[in-house]
């Protein structure tokens, strides 16, 4: 059952609805319109909870969810949390007030992919299952969702290599290859390579001989990710 708790979320509508959409793939939460505002409702959150436990715990969802829905493309839209509500037995409702927000991203979904007559559990959906028990995961979704910089594609490949085996287990994969994370790491390491955005500032750390883009990076990142994904259940 969804919690009586809610938090009020602001953003472009059709962002939301494909949020909403997401929501929608899972019997634990909900977004949706109500009383001319959309508002998530999890029955994660417990209605027993009071409004300072409850406030964080939908905020931290709504980051996850986004995180997730994210994940299916490149689009990067925001929303951001607003008040904290919660429905009572009358139907009315009491708000609680937090003035600090979160900005958090969105993705619209992919389209249902039929094989064989099969259909496939869409990509959004699959994370949304894995990421609510795979810590890993859920890090490496929340920095791919994070502003597109070295530091966060560092950030989100370390917990993708951590959960497979380190390096060497993501070549033995055939996910990648040594010559590929070298490049990468190199890149991204290197102050001669990237200038101020790289992750370090020694002056006598050399380039790669082919530095890779930031674009670049990124596909490479998520490329990776989405062959983990496949390989787990």
């Amino acid at each position: 059952m969804l919690s009586s708790w809610y938090l009020v979320v602001r953003g472009n509508d059709p962002d939301l609805a494909a949020l909403g959409d997401l929501c929608a793939s899972s019997s634990d939460h909900s977004l949706a319109q109500e009383a001319g505002e959309w508002r998530l409702r999890s029955s994660t959150v417990g209605s027993t909870l009071g409004h300072e436990e409850a406030w964080p715990a939908l905020c931290d969802l709504l980051v996850h969810l986004s995180d997730v829905a994210a994940s299916a493309g490149y689009t990067r839209v925001r929303a951001v949390p607003g008040a904290l509500g919660r429905t009572r037995p009358d139907g009315a409702s009491d708000v609680f007030v937090h003035p600090e927000p979160i900005r958090v991203r969105v993705q619209a979904s992919p389209p249902t992919v039929v094989v064989n007559g099969t259909i496939l559990e869409p990509m959004e959906v699959k994370l949304l299952r894995l990421q609510a028990s795979n810590e890993h995961l859920r890090l490496a979704l929340h920095f791919l969702n994070a502003d597109l910089s070295w530091f966060n594609l560092w950030k989100a490949f370390e917990p993708i290599r951590d959960a497979n085996g380190g390096a060497a287990g993501l070549v033995a994969r055939g996910w990648t290859s040594e010559p590929d994370i070298d490049r990468f790491r190199k890149t991204a390491n290197t102050y001669a390579a990237v200038g101020d955005a790289a992750r370090h500032a020694i002056l006598a750390a050399a380039p790669p001989p082919n530095p890779i883009g930031l674009e670049q990076a990124e596909d490479y990142v998520r490329a990776i990710l989405t062959r983990w994904v496949d390989s787990l259940a």
